[in-house]
């Protein structure tokens, strides 16, 4: 079983060991993974997060992910695939700041603006 692993931000050790990545040609994203037989999937998954990233960010004005100060290699999103994430189909993410400080930027805007 596939499990994925969304990692935008700082998570210190808790990511998942990966030992190849390939990074988007046209967002600040990089796909990790972690068994060989999962580097064609990062491929495939980068089209939508690319999409995605079209749509929520550059059309609908979404606030992009910040920087992780180079965690996962670079200060990108990251996507990582790996058999260890809890079952099939498993998506997590985490705020940046689990003391609390997951503040929306403004929250007279209208928009959800603090990071996962």
């Amino acid at each position: 079983m596939l499990s994925l692993l969304l990692i935008p931000l700082a998570l210190g050790n808790g990511r998942p060991d990966a030992i190849g990545s390939v990074d988007s040609t046209s967002h600040p994203i990089r796909c990790h993974w972690g068994r060989a037989a999962d580097e064609p999937r990062c491929d495939a998954l980068l089209g939508y997060l690319e999409q995605a990233w079209d749509v929520q960010i550059d059309g609908m004005g979404f606030t992009a992910p910040p920087p992780d100060d180079g965690l996962g290699g670079s200060d990108d999103l990251d996507l990582y695939l790996t058999p260890d994430g809890g079952g099939a189909g498993v998506a997590w993410v985490m705020c940046d700041w689990a003391d609390g400080g997951c503040i929306d930027t403004d929250p007279d805007d209208g928009w959800a603006s603090a990071p996962s």
